[in-house]
Formats: C-alpha cells, structure tokens, sequence
C-alpha cells in the first residue's frame, strides 16, 4: 500500500469529512471509493467519446480507394499527367 497526501484547505477537509459522516465510512474509505468511481466514468467516457468519433468518421461522404492507386493519382496530379 502507498500513502497519497493531498493538501487542500480545512473547509474543504471538513465538508469531506461530513460527507464520508453521513454515507457511513472513514474518510479514508470514502476518498478510496470516489477515486474508484473517478477513474471508472473517465475510462467510460473516453471509450464513448472514441465511438463518437468513430460513427462521425464514417458519416463522412468523403472519396475511397486502393491507398496505392489514390497515391498514384496524387503523383501524376503534381506532375501534371
């Protein structure tokens, strides 16, 4: 186990301490659990966030072809082919 010190002011520490108070756990306990649930919804919303992108990505109505081929087309555009 590792200790994590975190400094904040003592209005803050109180208001965490009734917090935890009122849910039934030490502070410790309750400072576990919302950093559990912290890196959970962040993992979810990055993956939510990378299907959005990806759904948006094939609204796209842009050209498809053989990389190889629209390479080729490149070239000869810049050489005037």
């Amino acid at each position: 186990m590792k200790r994590l010190q975190v400094v904040m002011s003592e209005a803050e520490l109180q208001r965490y301490h009734r917090i935890a108070r009122a849910e039934g756990m030490t502070l410790s306990a309750w400072v576990r659990r919302t950093l559990t649930e912290a890196r959970r919804t962040a993992s979810e919303e990055r993956i939510r966030n990378k299907l959005r992108a990806i759904e948006e990505a094939g609204q796209w109505n842009a050209p498809t072809a053989d990389p190889e081929a629209m390479l080729a087309e490149i070239e000869a555009g810049r050489l005037g082919d």
